[in-house]
């Protein structure tokens, strides 16, 4: 599904696949678009959260299939294998400009107790993305940073305020602000570096 995104801004075309799609559900191309669409890039961001997976349907088209499980608080499931899978995938596919991690992380169901929030499921889904990070280095993936998403629980496009994406917890009543123990062991990630 990515090549949906990926391959007309890398090399100015859509998947073949396009070409099975009826006429009524190809996106409009005026001339010119692809060209645009294919300007050279400064840096590549990519937001990653969760994998998806599909199977193809009786109408030659897919479905999505259910996440598996460990998932996080919004449902998604929690495969770091597929971060690296993505970067490896697109460093072999194309030649890549430099690469940044825009946005990674989690809803956790953060909970404030004694003025602490205990994220530990937090801390661990960053430590094995950051690993997965490392592991497509590893495989030659030149990647040029990684952010954390988010500082501060906020409104989220979907889902509002009911999910808590921060590594620092927000009391939306009083606006207080309160580090997680995930805040504090990113903070000692980055400063040890």
């Amino acid at each position: 599904i990515n090549q949906w995104y990926m391959r007309p801004v890398m090399e100015g075309k859509y998947p073949d696949i396009i070409d099975q799609l009826p006429p009524e559900q190809r996106p409009d191309i005026h001339p010119g678009d692809m060209e645009i669409i294919a300007q050279p890039l400064d840096y590549l961001g990519v937001n990653f959260y969760t994998r998806l997976h599909y199977q193809a349907s009786d109408d030659d088209f897919y479905d999505e299939r259910p996440h598996q499980g460990p998932l996080t608080d919004i449902g998604w499931e929690i495969y770091p294998q597929a971060l690296t899978d993505l970067l490896v995938s697109l460093n072999k596919k194309y030649t890549l400009p430099p690469v940044y991690i825009t946005e990674n992380g989690a809803a956790i169901a953060d909970t404030i107790n004694n003025g602490e929030v205990n994220d530990l499921d937090r801390i661990s889904y960053y430590q094995q993305h950051l690993n997965a990070v490392h592991n497509a280095t590893e495989q030659g993936v030149i990647v040029h940073g990684y952010f954390a998403w988010s500082l501060m629980d906020n409104f989220e496009w979907a889902e509002g305020y009911l999910k808590r994406f921060g590594i620092v917890y927000v009391d939306y009543q009083t606006q207080q602000r309160t580090v997680k123990a995930s805040g504090h062991a990113y903070s000692n990630l980055i400063t040890n570096r």
